[in-house]
C-alpha cells in the first residue's frame, strides 16, 4: 500500500506542476485582451408611449418609465451574447429593478438576439419606479450569467 500512495502523489504533483506551465504559457491575462463583450446604454423617461400596434401604454399612478437603450458588443464571446432584458438591470443607488412587460410593447423593443464574436446592436428595455426617483445616479447592470465576460465599457461604441 505505501508504493501506491507514493504513485498517487508523486502523480498527482506531476498535474499539478503540468497545470502550472500549462497557466504560465496560455493566452495573455483578461487584461492584456480585454473583455468578451461590452454594453453601453442611454436612459429617457416618459409618462407613456404608444406601442407598434397603436395602443397607450401608461405605468402605473405614480410612476413613470425609464426607457433603456442598450447597446451590447460580442468581442470574443465564442457562445454568443444575448440582449435579453432578464440579464439587464436598472441600478438606482444600490437598488435594482427588473425589466417591466410593457418592454415588449415598446417601440424599437425586438426578441433577444444572441450577437456573435465581432457583431454588435441593440435593444430597448423598460422600467417602472416612482415619479419622484431621480436617475442621476442611474445604471444599467448586466446580471446574466457569472460566467459571461460582459462590461460596462463605453469607450468601446
Amino acid at each position: 500500500m505505501k508504493n501506491i500512495t507514493k504513485i498517487a502523489i508523486v502523480v498527482i504533483v506531476a498535474v499539478l506542476v503540468l497545470v502550472v506551465i500549462a497557466a504560465a504559457t496560455s493566452s495573455p491575462s483578461d487584461q492584456e485582451k480585454g473583455h468578451e463583450a461590452y454594453y453601453n446604454f442611454e436612459l429617457d423617461t416618459k409618462t407613456s408611449f404608444t406601442s407598434p400596434e397603436g395602443y397607450v401604454e401608461t405605468p402605473p399612478s405614480g410612476q413613470k418609465y425609464v426607457i433603456a437603450k442598450v447597446s451590447l458588443k460580442n468581442a470574443s464571446a465564442k457562445n454568443g451574447v444575448s440582449d435579453n432584458p432578464l440579464y439587464f438591470v436598472l441600478d438606482i443607488n444600490g437598488i435594482q429593478h427588473s425589466y417591466d412587460w410593457d418592454t415588449y410593447s415598446y417601440p424599437g423593443y425586438h426578441s433577444p438576439v444572441s450577437y456573435t464574436p465581432g457583431t454588435q446592436g441593440y435593444n430597448y428595455f423598460v422600467y417602472v419606479v416612482p415619479t419622484s426617483t431621480s436617475l442621476s445616479n442611474a445604471k444599467i447592470a448586466f446580471d446574466g450569467f457569472p460566467w459571461e465576460d460582459v462590461v460596462y465599457d463605453p469607450s468601446k461604441f
